[in-house]
């Protein structure tokens, strides 16, 4: 218990905690108090979840499973996974196990895959570029509530970046970036699009790039500030994606990650689905690609449509499959490639050029 990354609780039948692992302290330390509730970090409606779940686990012995959201103590909307055991049976005791395990970034992650898909297919419908961005970004701030994001577009014939899509931004702060140099040192998204490579900037008040647009990312309440070069087929900068933190920060592993797939969908919108192909043959795609190889037509056809977002009963329709079938062909796809969650899918469809209008 003293190495695990959950949060184990012992809980009396109205929700007190009688017993909290050594982890509390690290992830939700008020439960660790006396006179602490498993319901206290917990949103309203949810306590009443948990709250209906613990008194059928007290008078049916059966195991329950739910998700619950609130707040940690540093004050971030979290998501718990929450399993309640029946396990110790003891009269005087009288206590529930009570598992919780922090399931937000595995959320984020689907969530963010979801909305991806749902992008896709609108580049993939011809929708237009500004409402497609203006998708990608909202769907950005929704899975990540600390963080703002705007694409700026490259007009290489003004030496400029042009507004693209920045739905949360104070109009003040839109106008201010919209016209902003491709040039060293103009700002973190100008020097991105001028360097072609990645700008983090961990301290928005310290850094020198911001030296003359510190005051513009008060007035935003952003700390810090990581921006990415966005792409043409040919490897030409067509724009930038910029996502402002609340924080200062630089980006973890996974968070960086997960930026550079954002910034690959957003190159697609702006450039179109040929992108999709035209990368797929670059060196960096090439793990992709051999992946996807390995794969019959039926699987390639599957990872498609799961990437698109379809169901799989969805997709057993589409392809005149029974379910049984499709999740067959999902695990198969799985297993060659090790792709096994909804957003690595989605990320191996468009590394590999699966999704680009014509792909066979």
């Amino acid at each position: 218990l003293a190495h695990t990354e959950d949060l184990v609780l012992l809980l009396a039948s109205n929700g007190a905690v009688r017993y909290a692992s050594p982890g509390c302290d690290r992830i939700a330390p008020g439960l660790a108090r006396p006179g602490a509730s498993a319901f206290d970090p917990l949103d309203a409606s949810d306590a009443s979840r948990l709250r209906a779940a613990l008194s059928d686990v007290v008078l049916e012995g059966a195991p329950r499973r739910i998700q619950v959201r609130g707040e940690s103590p540093a004050g971030q909307r979290r998501t718990w996974e929450v399993r309640l055991d029946n396990r110790l049976r003891d009269p005087v005791l009288g206590a529930v196990v009570a598992t919780f395990r922090d399931v937000t970034g595995q959320m984020r992650t689907e969530h963010l895959a979801e909305g991806a898909a749902a992008v896709l297919r609108m580049v993939l419908a011809g929708a237009p570029r500004r409402e497609a961005l203006q998708t990608l970004v909202r769907m950005v701030e929704g899975a990540w509530p600390t963080v703002r994001a705007t694409v700026l577009l490259a007009d290489w014939d003004r030496g400029c970046l042009r507004h693209g899509a920045a739905p949360s931004m104070p109009p003040h702060f839109v106008h201010a970036i919209d016209g902003l140099p491709i040039a060293e040192g103009a700002g973190a998204c100008g020097t991105a699009a001028y360097r072609d490579a990645e700008v983090v900037v961990e301290d928005a008040r310290r850094d020198p790039l911001l030296k003359d647009y510190r005051a513009l990312m008060d007035s935003l309440g952003a700390r810090s500030l990581w921006s990415l070069p966005l792409h043409d087929g040919q490897g030409g900068v067509v724009g930038t994606l910029a996502l402002y933190g609340t924080e200062v920060s630089s980006p973890t592993p996974e968070q960086w990650r997960l930026a550079q797939r954002l910034a690959d969908l957003a190159s697609l919108v702006i450039a179109g689905p040929r992108v999709a192909s035209q990368s797929a043959a670059s060196p960096a795609r090439e793990p992709a690609m051999h992946a996807v190889a390995r794969l019959t037509h039926r699987e390639r056809a599957v990872l498609r449509l799961i990437a698109l977002g379809h169901t799989n009963q969805e997709i057993a329709d589409m392809l005149g499959l029974s379910v049984r079938t499709v999740e067959t062909q999902r695990a198969a796809v799985s297993g060659k490639s090790g792709a096994a969650t909804r957003s690595q899918l989605v990320g191996l469809a468009l590394e590999a050029g699966l999704l680009c209008a014509h792909h066979d």
